[in-house]
């Protein structure tokens, strides 16, 4: 890297766009497990109790939560995408002037 100036390949912006797409999952996945786990204790509460009302309250933040950070994290990856094909014709172009 030179004073200044950010050096990245076309591969290393398409591994960054795969990898956006796994977060994504592992999240998915974990606030999934994390249900299923819960779920063994809250056949224990019945509707209507506090302790359901506020599983249910927290649920309905975490779920709005991962769909938003899900939103924005289906956003990387065509953005990166479009870097990658920039900085690839880029390069093409700047190959062209020296041939």
């Amino acid at each position: 890297m030179s004073q200044g100036i950010t050096v990245v390949s076309v591969a290393q912006l398409n591994a960054m766009a795969t990898q956006v797409q796994g977060i994504s999952k592992r999240i998915t996945e974990g606030a999934q497990e994390m249900t299923s786990e819960l779920q063994r204790t809250l056949a224990e509460w019945g509707e209507g109790t506090e302790s359901r009302a506020a599983f249910n309250s927290f649920k309905a933040r975490v779920d709005a939560c991962i769909a938003e950070m899900n939103g924005a994290l289906a956003a990387m990856p065509p953005a990166v995408n479009e870097a990658a094909a920039s900085a690839h014709a880029t390069e093409r172009r700047n190959t062209a002037l020296f041939n």
